[in-house]
């Protein structure tokens, strides 16, 4: 994980943004980030939210993978992995964050965000706010927050199979990947109540609970999105 994202909020960036998402170029790391809102459903404390993320400087270990292609994750994707004194945390993005041990059980981020790890049981990261991270076999299985929202994330090896509210089991979003083409996913959302909004532009068909929506990734569109940027 040698070469990680570091890139840093004070860092300066030329960016663009249309309807296709945000693309931005950072002039210190030379990271190129791209992030695109490609599910939304539900409301208040059922809401869930998925945006497609491509970092440039985003790397797991070998033996992991996103299942999307090579720098491609889901933001609701995040990581925590230990090493003989610290841990490292990959955010939603992609970049990278250090824990280096404070105490027994006890590790901070050496950002100075003020994220607390605390490793007594389970590993869980906390938040100044209170909010809370909990991980399991290096993946993020669940998010809380003093709000109330509770959402879980189920894996099948590496690969994201399930988010779901705890709130409201009966909304869930379910993944399922094309190995033979890592340009295409297939996503079902399961609703108790339909959502609000709709990125219908997405929407291939409905029927009684189940939308089916197919996410074409049209690598074309990001580079000439970069080539606007760089010129």
């Amino acid at each position: 994980m040698d070469v990680m994202d570091e890139t840093k909020g004070y860092h300066s960036e030329i960016s663009y943004e249309n309807t296709a998402g945000l693309l931005s170029v950072n002039l210190y790391t030379k990271r190129v980030l791209y992030t695109g809102n490609t599910i939304t459903m539900g409301s208040n404390l059922h809401n869930m939210n998925v945006s497609l993320v491509y970092n440039s400087l985003f790397e797991l270990p070998s033996r992991d993978e996103t299942g999307l292609g090579k720098k491609w994750k889901l933001d609701v994707e995040e990581y925590l992995y230990e090493y003989s004194d610290f841990y490292f945390y990959v955010d939603g993005l992609g970049s990278k964050h250090k824990f280096i041990k404070l105490k027994e059980n006890k590790y901070y981020d050496e950002s100075g965000l003020g994220y607390i790890l605390d490793t007594s049981n389970g590993c869980v990261i906390k938040d100044i706010k209170g909010n809370e991270l909990r991980f399991t076999n290096n993946h993020l299985t669940e998010v809380v927050t003093i709000d109330g929202v509770d959402i879980a994330y189920e894996y099948v090896g590496d690969l994201l199979v399930k988010m779901y509210s705890k709130n409201n089991d009966r909304n869930e979003i379910v993944f399922k990947y094309n190995k033979d083409n890592y340009n295409c996913m297939t996503s079902y959302i399961k609703v108790n109540v339909l959502p609000n909004v709709y990125p219908t532009k997405k929407l291939l068909t409905i029927c009684n609970t189940y939308i089916k929506l197919k996410i074409v990734f049209e690598l074309i569109h990001f580079f000439v999105l970069l080539r606007v940027i760089v010129i």
